[in-house]
């Protein structure tokens, strides 16, 4: 975007941070909201919990559907977080979803507002951020980067930003060469999703008589090849995939795993449309030893045995399960042409399909057999990368951070 490069603008920015911190540290009790617009994408429970513990933060959730989902999605998606926190008996502000509109958040006079995604369109229209001049930005990145594109690094939320909470030096380093702000609001806190991976896993999985070797398929929405870096993979997976838990239903249970937004893109498909849609995710439903998942991921990806994708963020965040998992591209070297040096490195853990063969062969010999040649490899991966730093949980980095930043005596 040609107005992100401009130097009085970015200038106005970091002044506005300034001003706004310079205010909020002279005050007593700081007031921070969390927009929570679904499950996939919650990532600050752990942060929040910290800051209800600690007296100098009042935290509100705020519950903010996508703008871009379909209505009866926006109902889901709330309803699924308000079973969520009820369960975690954790307070929230709801959405009306009769008038589908959002809480009017200037009645809690807000300080720092922390957002699910950086892009201004997704949200409601009561909560974009440029309408919030008087408080700080914040954000957990609602996916692990490995790309090093602009609108990963350099949309306008990033140049506004006071605080943008990243994983790993890798995408410190690739903050400092795409944005127009540079690496100035870059903390490296680790990914928020690593301090849930160390909890005991639920088993989600469908029971079975006997005990067969657990698989996520997790597509990406993007099905069309219309210029993203995704391949679009799903058309022709959907009903080989099907057939495939049919014919190995003896020795194989499949979860599908869709991204979010497959559904509203399905929706919207020639050849799709809403009726086959909803057909198709309900003979996932049905399939004696296949199963449909829309809600979180962790216990999932903990208690299954592999994984097949075309996801992004999945490829890395999988990796914490030490499993095996293969990524679907017909055209691997177009891709990898696409993303950064940590994703490199991300994709070299990962056996590559470019056909229906290379998947069979993944679960007869990989899966099935075990002969899994990348372990150690992926052990170390995890090792060198993915935990939080300074042997703490990304939510104490975090709140380390915040407070040193707003201390009264800086």
């Amino acid at each position: 975007m040609w107005y992100l490069h401009r130097p009085d603008r970015i200038k106005r920015y970091i002044e506005n941070n300034k001003r706004n911190e310079e205010r909020i540290r002279n005050k007593g009790k700081i007031n921070v909201i969390f927009f929570a617009s679904n499950i996939s994408m919650w990532h600050y429970q752990g942060l929040y919990e910290e800051m209800v513990k600690c007296p100098r933060f009042t935290p509100y959730i705020v519950l903010s559907p996508l703008s871009s989902y379909t209505i009866e999605q926006k109902r889901k998606h709330i309803n699924e977080l308000r079973s969520f926190f009820d369960k975690k008996k954790t307070g929230y502000i709801d959405y009306d979803t009769d008038k589908m509109k959002g809480y009017n958040i200037k009645k809690l006079s807000p300080d720092i507002l922390f957002y699910p995604q950086p892009y201004y369109t997704v949200m409601c229209k009561e909560h974009r951020y440029y309408k919030f001049n008087k408080c700080l930005l914040a954000y957990y990145p609602y996916f692990f980067h490995r790309t090093n594109l602009d609108f990963e690094y350099n949309e306008d939320f990033h140049n506004r930003a006071w605080r943008l909470y990243y994983e790993t030096k890798f995408q410190k380093k690739d903050a400092k060469l795409r944005a127009a702000v540079g690496d100035l609001n870059v903390r490296i806190v680790g990914y928020p999703n690593a301090d849930e991976f160390k909890k005991e896993p639920v088993d989600v999985w469908k029971p079975q008589k006997r005990k067969k070797k657990r698989i996520i398929w997790a597509p990406h929405f993007t099905i069309s090849n219309d210029g993203w870096v995704q391949s679009g993979n799903f058309l022709w997976m959907a009903d080989f995939i099907v057939q495939l838990a049919e014919e190995y239903k003896d020795t194989i249970q499949i979860a599908f795993k869709p991204h979010p937004r497959l559904l509203t893109e399905l929706y919207k498909h020639p050849e799709w449309g809403k009726y086959k849609t909803d057909e198709y995710y309900k003979k996932w439903e049905k399939l004696d030893n296949g199963q449909l998942e829309t809600n979180g991921y962790i216990d999932l990806f903990m208690t299954s045995d592999a994984m097949i994708h075309d996801s992004g963020s999945f490829g890395v965040e999988y990796q914490y399960t030490l499993k095996p998992v293969i990524f679907v591209s017909n055209d691997i070297n177009a891709y990898l042409k696409t993303i950064s040096e940590f994703g490199h490195k991300v994709y070299d853990l990962h056996y590559i399909a470019k056909s229906k063969e290379d998947i069979l062969n993944f679960i007869d010999n990989i899966v099935i057999k075990g002969a899994d040649v990348m372990y150690n490899k992926r052990c170390k991966f995890v090792n060198d990368y993915l935990f939080p730093p300074n042997n703490l949980s990304v939510a104490k980095n975090t709140m380390n951070d915040i407070l040193r930043s707003l201390s009264p005596n800086q």
